[in-house]
């Protein structure tokens, strides 16, 4: 009896444990995939913005801000701001304040928005009419397509990190029509 005792113990340790790693690794492949998603998620909505912009303010490799319409009965445009806070993506909306031309976009109306969390690091890079990088400094009328790269650190995923690229040709800027 203490032999089938003592077998049936050692077999349900070894089972629990199989039990625990298994759940471990789903949740750890869980938060790797939903990282993906986030990330996905971002440069989608960038994409969205970035596309149908009227004109550029800054060009940098850490920050990104425009001029971009939302809806047909604005008369004037809102700016638009990408940039890095700590491990933190995010972008800022302007609203616009006066009539054109004298509009102005005071930076206390900027309306912060969180895109994503563990960021490691994010670079833009800026491209001319023949798919050239343009190198710092930017200038800015050459600008034709903007590649935006981010890296999210790990918070369970296996691999370390995860690194989403993407380019966003300019159609309000387009000379190849």
């Amino acid at each position: 009896m203490i032999v089938v005792v003592a077998i049936l113990s050692t077999l349900s340790l070894v089972v629990s444990r199989f039990l625990v790693q298994g759940i471990s690794s789903y949740e750890s492949s869980k938060k790797g995939i939903d990282m993906e998603q986030d990330a996905a998620r971002v440069m989608r909505d960038f994409e969205y913005s970035t596309r149908a912009l009227t004109e550029i303010n800054t060009a940098n490799a850490t920050e990104f801000s425009f001029l971009r319409y939302y809806d047909l009965d604005s008369i004037s445009p809102k700016e638009n701001r990408y940039f890095l806070d700590n491990t933190i993506f995010k972008s800022g909306i302007t609203e616009p304040f006066g009539t054109p031309p004298l509009v102005i976009y005071p930076e206390g109306n900027e309306q912060i928005h969180y895109l994503i969390e563990n960021v490691d690091s994010i670079k833009f890079q800026y491209f001319d009419d023949n798919n050239a990088e343009i190198m710092t400094p930017i200038n800015i009328p050459n600008v034709r397509m903007v590649q935006l790269t981010i890296t999210l650190k790990s918070t369970g995923a296996e691999n370390g990190s995860i690194t989403q690229i993407t380019k966003v040709n300019l159609r309000n800027f387009k000379k190849n029509l």
